[in-house]
């Protein structure tokens, strides 16, 4: 069964077991290789079925995972009360919970653009950031790094999608701040972003920027999740 999640960029393939009518494998085809999910040992929890093992594969990463449940004593719950905020942090309800955005040059016929937002970096507009919800870090334009004194903390290569290796460094700023929250000295990966998408019309460059700085709780590393790009005006015309 195939299938692609609305506004998605990327197909899945699942395969379903005749008998169970279960999932027994989940394929999504990346450009740098297919993640592959195989499901296993469902068990009725609650009136569904789950699946209490899974093995995960990409590229050169395999992982066998194994959920084991236990019924809650009492007072266990407090467990699962909201934790705070870690030190580095801030979280101000005051400001409009709705984030702006903006949508990129579609792909193609069926793939529509990437999302943008507006940042504040270093007290700073620094212009539009791709919100990347599968990203692991931050990126950010190392013209734009440079012209906001970010200092290299370290250097290191990395790939990207098109399988491409680049040279980059480690940059530490000082806040970033998008909707209502707020973290202090993030590290961002400065690479030479200019042939990067952006929105139609963007007259200023494009970063990356990770998907949970608008929610009210974040991961306790600031280059772990929400990435954002910004783009320069070069490619604002095409993908």
């Amino acid at each position: 069964m195939s299938f692609r999640a609305r506004d998605g960029l990327v197909p899945a393939t699942a395969f379903v077991d005749r008998r169970t009518w279960r999932v027994r494998r989940l394929v999504v085809e990346y450009e740098r290789g297919p993640y592959t999910v195989d499901y296993g040992d469902w068990r009725p929890v609650a009136g569904r079925h789950y699946a209490f093992a899974t093995r995960t594969a990409y590229r050169d990463i395999a992982e066998h995972r194994v959920v084991r449940a236990t019924p809650l004593a009492p007072g266990d719950s407090v467990r699962f009360t909201v934790p705070p905020l870690p030190a580095d942090h801030e979280f101000d309800a005051s400001v409009a919970a709705e984030v702006p955005t903006r949508r990129g040059v579609p792909f193609g016929p069926d793939s529509p653009g990437h999302y943008y937002v507006q940042p504040e970096i270093d007290g700073e507009q620094a212009g539009w950031f791709h919100f990347d919800s599968g990203s692991d870090g931050m990126q950010i334009d190392v013209a734009l790094a440079d012209r906001l004194g970010m200092p290299v903390i370290g250097r290191t290569r990395s790939m990207g999608a098109d399988g491409r290796v680049r040279e980059g460094t480690l940059r530490r700023g000082k806040t970033f701040r998008l909707g209502r929250l707020t973290f202090r000295d993030p590290v961002y990966l400065a690479l030479d972003l200019s042939e990067n998408n952006a929105p139609p019309g963007a007259a200023i460059p494009c970063s990356r920027a990770p998907w949970w700085s608008s929610r009210a709780t974040a991961s306790t590393s600031p280059c772990s999740i929400l990435a954002a790009t910004p783009c320069r005006p070069a490619r604002s015309g095409s993908p």
